[in-house]
Parts: structure tokens; C-alpha cells; sequence
């Protein structure tokens, strides 16, 4: 745990890190408030011990901008003052101080609450992380779900007029219902693995089979702006490592939904895949508005807002792309984009490259 010590005096320096050292804590040292805000912009520390009376930018004002940091905002930060006047102590508050200590200091005092908070840390930045793992659980549901269930929706509709059509599209039916169900119990297993009770099941998945069923849950979305899939006949054979349910409903689908929302009509989008030493590269290029440089570097951050309108006004929650680079790293592989912004290069559209293990 590494530990921030900002104090004009080097006396108190000195004491507070030797007491810390012994402890095993990790210390560095600053002796104003702005030397404080570069040493902590540099080391990111677990935790700052700030002295509040300092010349020229004293212990308030540095809080203050501390509070203002987006990569700092969040570290717990302790007063130390010489004086116990309530005022100050809740002016110390009110700027986002977690707690004070007065001088001189008391040892066993000083390392209780700074191990207090420390773990109050840690607890908090547990509690952020299982609850970025719900969202991510929310959206598979929520998004992923959307292809299968409408696919059905749309068949059911259709037949109030011809129920000859519910025959005639029985397989589908049957094919989309069970992805729903595989889709539920996928979630079901990640909730177990944030839980540690299991692992991803990767297995070899034959990439014929996967754009089978794409053609059954997407191809209303193909039809609707008259854009052709072209798969190359190699892909059909190639097989990978892969968790089959998350592959086809998340990654696969989430990418040629994304390749559909930012097509023109009339146009295509090709497949095409390659294995060389041990791993299969799976292309999949569209020719349509592409992504903005500026855009671009974001679009796997769930802290980022990366949605916006397809060609024809469609939108999306920004969620997909996130998703689909975590489960390729669970495969073992990797996700790379490349893009050219229409009418900014000769050429347009998005290059999206899948690397898997061979399976």
C-alpha cells in the first residue's frame, strides 16, 4: 500500500514515515501542496496524510483540487492539524477529507485509522467492481437477448394471418428459443464465476455453425436495408476456442448488428478467416460510415459514452463492444480495429479482426 505524505515541516515527515515503514506501507513524501498534486497524479497512492496549514497553497486548496481530479478524486485523504478548533475540522470535511489526526502524533492512533481506511478502500473498490460485473450481467439480458426474442416476436406476428408460417419457420423457432435459454444459463454461469464457483467452459466451436444461426437471428435486420453477407466458403470449416453461447450472441452478433447499424443500404458486409500457427484470425469488414478518430480509442471503455445513431437512426447503449473484447480475453484471444471515417480516406468503413486459438 503505498502512502502520501504532505507536510511543510520535515520533522513531521520524518516521524510519519517511520512509523509507516515499520508497518510495511510504501511512503513518498512532498513538502507543499503542488509538489503533493504531481507526486500524486505520478504515484497514485492508496492513501494521503495532508498537513492543512502549509504556505502558499495550503492543505483546503490542495484537497480542492485533489476533489477535482478524475484519477485522484477518489483517494481517501487525511487532515493533519495542529489545531482541534471544530471549524476547521468540519471546513476538513466539507472539502472531502475522510478523517484528521492532530499533532503531535499519537502512533497506535495514527496507524489504526489509517489502516481503517485503507480498508474502507479496498471494501468500496470491491463493491465498484462487482457492481460494474451487474451492469455487464444486465446488459447481456437486456441487449444480447433482443436478436433471439425479436426474431420469434417477428415470426408470431407475421402468422396472425398465415399460421402456415409457424410450421414453415418450426426450426427457427425452435433454434432462436433455444439461444434464449442457452443465453439465460450463460448468464447464470458468469454470476457463478464472479462467485468463483466455476470457469468459462471454452470449447471448439465450428465458425459454419455460428453464421448458420446469425443468418436465422439477424437476417431480418439484412433484409430490412438490403445488405448482402458475403462469408468466404474457408470460414465454414475453420473451428476455434471459444464459449459457443457468448460467441455467437454476444461477440458475433454484437459486431454484425454494429456493421448493420452503420451500413448504407444496398451495400455489404464480408467474412473472411485465416489460420496461421496455432490461431485464426476472423475478419469481419463493412463499408460503411466508419468510426471517428476521436472515438476510436474508446469504444472498449465502459466509462466512455461511444453510442450514436446508425445510418438509418438506430442506437445502441455502447455496451456491445466492451462485452465482446472481455470475452475474447476469456477465449485467450484478442480484438482489433481498424477504420476509415467516410469522407475523410478513399476507402470507408470498419475492419474488425477476431484472433482465437485454433480449436
Amino acid at each position: 500500500m503505498k502512502i502520501l505524505i504532505v507536510d511543510d515541516v520535515a520533522e513531521n515527515i520524518q516521524v510519519l514515515a517511520s512509523s509507516l515503514k515499520k508497518e510495511g506501507y510504501e511512503i513518498a513524501a512532498a513538502m507543499n501542496g503542488k509538489e503533493g498534486l504531481d507526486l500524486a497524479e505520478k504515484m497514485q497512492p492508496d492513501l494521503i496524510l495532508l498537513d492543512m496549514m502549509m504556505p502558499e497553497m495550503d492543505g483546503m486548496e490542495t484537497i480542492s483540487h485533489l476533489k477535482k481530479s478524475k484519477s485522484l478524486k477518489d483517494i481517501p485523504v487525511i487532515f493533519l492539524t495542529a489545531k482541534n478548533e471544530t471549524g476547521d475540522i468540519v471546513k476538513g470535511f466539507e472539502a472531502g477529507a475522510v478523517d484528521y489526526i492532530t499533532k503531535p502524533f499519537n502512533a497506535t492512533e495514527l496507524l489504526v485509522r489509517i489502516c481503517t481506511h485503507l480498508q474502507l478502500k479496498q471494501k468500496t473498490e470491491e463493491l465498484q467492481k462487482t457492481s460494474q460485473a451487474n451492469r455487464e450481467l444486465v446488459h447481456i439480458l437486456c441487449h444480447d437477448l433482443v436478436n433471439p426474442a425479436g426474431f420469434i416476436d417477428s415470426i408470431f406476428t407475421m402468422s396472425k394471418d398465415d399460421n402456415s408460417i409457424i410450421q414453415e419457420m418450426l426450426p427457427d423457432l425452435i433454434t432462436s428459443s433455444e439461444n434464449v435459454i442457452a443465453m439465460i444459463n450463460m448468464v447464470r454461469m458468469l454470476v457463478a464465476m464472479e462467485d468463483g464457483k466455476t470457469v468459462l467452459q471454452n470449447t471448439s466451436v465450428t465458425l459454419g455453425e455460428v453464421f448458420n444461426n446469425v443468418n436465422i437471428i439477424l437476417g431480418e435486420k439484412f433484409k430490412t436495408k438490403n445488405i448482402q453477407l458475403e462469408i468466404d466458403p474457408s470460414v465454414s470449416d475453420i473451428t476455434v476456442k471459444a464459449e459457443p453461447v457468448s460467441l455467437l450472441n454476444t461477440v458475433i452478433n454484437n459486431l454484425l448488428t454494429n456493421a448493420v447499424k452503420f451500413s448504407a443500404e444496398n451495400s455489404k458486409i464480408s467474412v473472411s478467416a485465416k489460420t496461421e500457427n496455432g490461431t485464426v484470425n476472423l475478419v469481419i469488414r463493412d463499408y460503411g460510415i466508419g468510426i471517428p478518430d476521436a472515438m476510436i480509442n474508446d469504444i472498449f471503455s465502459l466509462s466512455k459514452n461511444t453510442s450514436r445513431a446508425g445510418t438509418s437512426g438506430e442506437r445502441g447503449t455502447g455496451y456491445g463492444m466492451p462485452l465482446v473484447k472481455k470475452f475474447m480475453k476469456m477465449y485467450g484471444g484478442d480484438i482489433n480495429v481498424r477504420s476509415w471515417e467516410l469522407g475523410k480516406s478513399a476507402e470507408h468503413g470498419t475492419e474488425i479482426t477476431l484472433t482465437f486459438l485454433q480449436g
